[in-house]
C-alpha cells in the first residue's frame, strides 16, 4: 500500500489514498481491536524531551506487538560526539528494525536518509511532525 516505502519523514510524502487507508486502519483499530500481528524491535531517540509523544509512539509500538527500546541520548556516545549517522548504523548493526527519532534539530534525518532501517519523524524541531499532521 505505501509503494515500498520505509520511512515517514513529512506529511507531504503520503498519497490521499495512503492517508486514507490509515484512517481506515485507525477506524478498524477502534472499533475492533489491536491485532498484535507485528514482530520486531525498535528504539525511540528522543534527542530532546517529550512525554505525550514518546509514551504514545511507545504504546502504539508495543500494541501492535513490536518490542521497543529507549536511547537516552545523555548517557551515550553521542555525549563524546558520535553524530546521529554513526547511532543509527549501530542500531542497524545490532539488529533493530526501526527507529522513531525525535530532535530538536530541523531535518536532522537528513543524516540517516542513506541507512536500510525504517524509520518515523516524531518532530524536527520547527520543521514537521507528520504523525500529528495525520491527528
Amino acid at each position: 500500500m505505501f509503494s515500498g516505502k520505509k520511512s515517514l519523514k513529512s506529511i507531504t510524502q503520503l498519497s490521499y489514498e495512503e492517508i486514507e487507508y490509515i484512517f481506515e486502519n485507525a477506524k478498524l483499530f477502534k472499533n475492533f481491536g489491536i491485532p498484535k500481528k507485528y514482530k520486531g524491535d525498535w528504539v525511540l531517540i528522543f534527542l530532546e524531551p517529550s512525554t505525550r509523544t514518546r509514551l504514545s509512539f511507545e504504546r502504539a509500538l508495543r500494541l501492535l506487538g513490536f518490542e521497543t527500546y529507549l536511547f537516552n541520548w545523555d548517557s551515550s556516545s553521542m555525549v563524546k560526539g558520535e553524530n546521529l549517522k554513526d547511532t543509527v548504523l549501530t542500531l542497524k548493526a545490532q539488529g533493530f528494525e526501526g527507529i522513531i527519532l525525535r530532535t530538536p534539530i530541523n531535518k536532522h534525518y537528513v543524516e540517516i536518509e542513506d541507512i536500510d532501517i525504517k524509520f518515523i519523524n516524531a518532530g524536527d524541531g520547527t520543521n514537521e511532525h507528520p504523525s500529528q499532521a495525520l491527528i
